[in-house]
């Protein structure tokens, strides 16, 4: 529960060493997903036509694995912090209904981020293939662009999907840790002080909303909390913010 520097840094802590064992499954998969755009290449297709043939499977696999190893931990510490007078773990059936949503999450609420990666991955390739056309350049001298171009943006890439998913991943396991407790409770933003926290994320810092079904207004957008795929990239990418719980006035 980051209702305090400690336990917001000890959130933290637990993040990035997640981010260290994801960033490397998330750059691999990434070079994955492109191959069935690059084998269209050598089989003559045009850059649309291989843009279109970006997997998402590869990179869905990996963030169904994230959401359910962090959001899990997140929601037991989060239940175990709002009820420690019940000194008790969570019931195994909750603790198994965590893990079935939060698996499913990448699929179903959170679409929406597996959309933009896609998307940027097919906008990559159109944009290279389209150069090798322009260059005069063969199939074969194409496909091995992509694949380099590819290879050369993936860490990067990589590692902003991992931090994002992760605060993601952490704020929506947290949120079901407290919806668990039954407690009257409200969520409360919790922006991450500093010069990189976004202004419109500091001017949401304290915002107060009900437990169960609120949103917060961040930048004019509405979210459930920090990360929340619901949010444009230029609202959610990189974010550090969490949630933290407040009883109910």
């Amino acid at each position: 529960m980051p209702d305090s520097p400690t336990a917001y840094y000890a959130q933290r802590a637990r993040l990035e060493v997640l981010e260290a064992k994801y960033i490397p499954k998330l750059r691999r998969a990434l070079l994955r997903s492109v191959e069935p755009a690059a084998e269209m290449v050598l089989a003559g297709a045009d850059a649309a036509l291989a843009a279109a043939k970006v997997s998402e499977k590869e990179v869905v696999a990996v963030l169904q694995q994230l959401y359910a190893e962090c959001g899990t931990v997140e929601a037991q510490l989060q239940y175990d912090a709002l009820t420690p007078a019940v000194k008790a773990l969570a019931p195994p059936a909750t603790v198994s209904s965590w893990g079935q949503r939060l698996r499913q999450f990448i699929t179903g609420e959170g679409a929406a981020a597996v959309k933009g990666i896609t998307e940027r991955t097919r906008k990559i390739v159109r944009a290279v293939l389209n150069e090798a056309a322009a260059a005069g350049d063969g199939i074969e001298v194409a496909a091995r662009k992509l694949r380099q171009q590819v290879a050369a943006l993936a860490p990067k890439r990589a590692r902003v999907i991992a931090r994002t998913e992760l605060v993601a991943a952490a704020n929506n396991g947290s949120l079901l840790g407290a919806q668990a407790t039954g407690l009257k409770l409200d969520k409360v933003w919790l922006a991450t002080p500093g010069s990189r926290t976004r202004p419109e994320h500091q001017a949401a810092d304290g915002q107060r909303a009900p437990l169960q079904d609120g949103f917060f207004m961040v930048g004019g957008e509405m979210a459930r909390y920090p990360g929340d795929p619901l949010l444009s990239a230029s609202m959610r990418c990189n974010c550090r913010c969490a949630i933290i719980y407040k009883t109910r006035q």
